[in-house]
């Protein structure tokens, strides 16, 4: 198993329990907003085993680069989320406003190539449905 790289500089975020260091692919599966629909009682019919796995298929379902492209997306917009004046609370990351989401990809225009924004944009999108998050943005 291969260990994660320090970040990069400028590219750390701050340190959270729900945000563990770990390999890019596998930020969309371990990286967690701060209330999941689970603790709320919303599937009472499910245990906790039987959720992982289905959180472990969806998350299978991108391919390796893919989840690592999607994880660098979710990277960036975390460390936004932490460097913005006033700071982002976690709660407000997910499930994320269109005015953070446009803010935020606005605020990476010009520092990183369009198809970079528009797989960053996906994977945040793809964090918001993995862990059953409502989406409130439209792709265009």
């Amino acid at each position: 198993m291969s260990l994660p790289k320090p970040y990069r500089k400028g590219l750390t975020p701050s340190s959270s329990s729900l945000r563990p260091h770990c390999l890019a692919q596998d930020r969309l599966r371990r990286w967690k907003p701060i209330k999941e629909p689970a603790e709320d009682g919303a599937h009472p019919e499910l245990s906790d085993l039987e959720l992982e796995r289905i959180l472990d298929m969806m998350n299978f379902t991108w391919a390796p680069r893919t989840r690592e492209t999607y994880g660098a997306g979710l990277l960036v917009f975390h460390v936004f989320c932490d460097q913005r004046i006033p700071l982002v609370p976690e709660v407000l990351r997910g499930p994320a406003s269109e005015q953070l989401l446009l803010n935020f990809l606005s605020s990476c225009a010009g520092a990183y190539s369009g198809t970079a924004l528009k797989n960053y944009f996906y994977g945040v999108q793809a964090w918001h449905t993995l862990h059953g998050l409502p989406w409130n943005m439209d792709d265009t």
